[in-house]
């Protein structure tokens, strides 16, 4: 994949050279060279699963913001930000982009939006309804045990998505 059809302006400075990084000796070879975009100096990089530039000056921009300067936000769909590849960008709302965020590292139900609250003994789902903070409640019973709390908070969750036609990946189980 080039991007030379991008930019009006696209010089390319070296030829592309190999390198394995001697830190990393399991890595894959990736493959880089420089390259002039606009009378400004960049150093791409292409692996087996990233398309990439580094700026090589003191003022820096994303590489995504430069192929497509059109668009208010860029999503990349996998998470990554190194992957600039076309078909890993879309354009995007600020609450969509939010939407589409790793989980947190203490997540213990797997699902961006529901947790667990201590203090009240109970799973969650919480969402955003006209602007507004929405939450829903399972609370922990006699006759409703912690795993069926949550199970019903997974499938009211999912009932909603259903139903609001959230087709959001992020929002879906992770394995």
């Amino acid at each position: 994949m080039y991007w030379k059809n991008k930019f009006k302006n696209f010089e390319i400075i070296t030829s592309y050279e190999k390198y394995r990084n001697p830190d990393k000796p399991k890595h894959k070879l990736n493959e880089y060279r420089l390259v002039k975009i606009n009378f400004k100096l960049y150093l791409e990089i292409i692996s087996k699963n990233y398309y990439t530039f580094y700026i090589k000056s003191t003022n820096n921009k994303y590489f995504h913001r430069m192929i497509y300067p059109e668009w208010k936000m860029i999503d990349h769909i996998n998470r990554n930000g190194l992957d600039n590849r076309d078909e890993n960008l879309q354009k995007t709302t600020p609450r969509e982009n939010a939407l589409n965020c790793k989980l947190s590292k203490n997540n213990t139900s797997r699902y961006n939006g529901i947790y667990f609250n201590k203090y009240k003994n109970s799973w969650r789902f919480k969402w955003y309804e006209n602007k507004k903070l929405k939450c829903k409640k399972f609370k922990i019973t006699k006759n409703r045990t912690s795993e069926q709390a949550k199970q019903l908070a997974i499938d009211f969750k999912l009932k909603h998505d259903k139903i609001t036609q959230n087709m959001n990946r992020s929002l879906v189980l992770y394995t």
